[in-house]
């Protein structure tokens, strides 16, 4: 949280806003790169992380750099603006690489899943390494999971771990479907009907979304902000399936929910 940042204003934490990258053909390259920048006396290195040397998550190696960056507004130099932007220096092969495999996506992902509470991220690691026990799916285990469901927000993680990351979206559903019993009916037919979106099966996804929509607006009423995103949800399965009359209709509703809302 950048407002709580000491020294203030908050908005000088956000290093980011301009950002530029650079490609190299070799490491020698990036080295000469950097002792020219080490060298410039305008420019000020504020931080550098080498990530050929630690990785991210999805294992992607470039170098980080944030720079302050000084120059004049007047033609006497009496005034200087000084600003931090970030610069990634990237080798070409490993760029293209990552492109291919879509590698930055993963690294979003786990991101995410390893977010939190540091208590739960032993139980992280240890749901990955049980379910691709000895480099293939544990099959015994999945199904006592979805005989005898873990906690709730855990059987969502494996369910969102299957769906965005193994793509085996019939496992999803299953895994989903076992937490009927703890998960808000509404919220267990909008994950089940998004999944049937991913799997290809247009048909089915409209009549989950529907079921999820009817629900939220008997509890929430109409000007809600989640019933706008059950609208949204259910204007994309109409329009998978070609029905472009009742998705614009589905769209119209949601722009009337958020307006009401906002």
């Amino acid at each position: 949280d950048y407002s709580k940042k000491e020294p203030g204003p908050p908005e000088s934490w956000l290093y980011d806003i301009v950002r530029g990258s650079i490609l190299f053909d070799n490491v020698d390259q990036i080295l000469g790169f950097l002792e020219l920048i080490r060298t410039d006396e305008s420019i000020e290195i504020v931080k550098s992380k080498n990530r050929f040397r630690n990785p991210t998550l999805s294992g992607y190696r470039d170098w980080n750099l944030q720079l302050q960056i000084s120059t004049t507004t007047e033609e006497d130099g009496s005034s200087i603006i000084k600003h931090i932007c970030e610069l990634q220096l990237h080798l070409q092969v490993f760029k293209e690489a990552d492109e291919k495999l879509g590698s930055h996506s993963h690294y979003e992902f786990f991101r995410e899943y390893y977010a939190g509470a540091t208590d739960s991220l032993k139980e992280r690691m240890d749901d990955l390494r049980v379910i691709c026990e000895s480099g293939s799916l544990n099959t015994a285990f999945l199904g006592n999971v979805i005989r005898n469901p873990l906690k709730r927000d855990r059987m969502l993680r494996l369910a969102d771990l299957f769906e965005n990351q193994v793509n085996d979206y019939q496992l999803a559903i299953m895994i989903t479907y076992a937490t009927r019993e703890s998960l808000e009916p509404g919220r267990l037919y909008t994950r089940i009907g998004n999944i049937f979106r991913k799997q290809g099966k247009r048909e089915k996804a409209p009549i989950m979304l529907k079921k999820a929509l009817e629900i939220d607006l008997e509890a929430l009423g109409a000007d809600h902000v989640d019933v706008a995103m059950s609208y949204n949800n259910m204007a994309n399965a109409l329009d998978d399936v070609g029905n472009l009359e009742d998705a614009l209709t589905m769209h119209q509703r949601e722009f009337g929910a958020r307006t009401f809302v906002h």
